[in-house]
């Protein structure tokens, strides 16, 4: 039975089965926070490809903005895409999502001059 256990916690611990147990956590049983851990262990476990990476990034932000309703917070996630891969479609797909997380639904409007993902030098 010892020797189960193993195997189950070994098996939760692939990146597929982590995700569906990220998922059961936070969209079923409402343990949010343990369901934004198991997201960041996938996230930052070395060697994980960049798009499963921004895709996880990217289901995190959703999730603190639809359960959390903290578009900050959200807004600070898709910000890591931007960081981790500056100047990649990655990065600029992480702008455009910055641009819709609100409460409302409605995009933010933005200041003239002003564009999504740019930093001043």
């Amino acid at each position: 039975v010892a020797g189960a256990d193993v195997t189950i916690v070994e098996y939760l611990k692939t990146p597929p089965s982590a995700e569906e147990l990220a998922r059961l956590y936070v969209e079923q049983f409402e343990f949010f926070e343990r369901g934004l851990q198991e997201l960041e262990t996938l996230i930052t476990t070395p060697g994980q490809p960049k798009q499963e990476i921004v895709r996880w990034l990217h289901q995190k932000a959703d999730w603190q903005v639809k359960y959390l309703n903290d578009v900050e917070a959200g807004r600070a996630t898709l910000k890591r895409v931007q960081e981790l891969f500056p100047n990649s479609a990655f990065a600029h797909r992480a702008a455009t999502a910055m641009l819709y997380l609100q409460s409302s639904g409605k995009p933010e409007k933005k200041k003239p001059g002003e564009e999504p993902g740019c930093t001043e030098e």
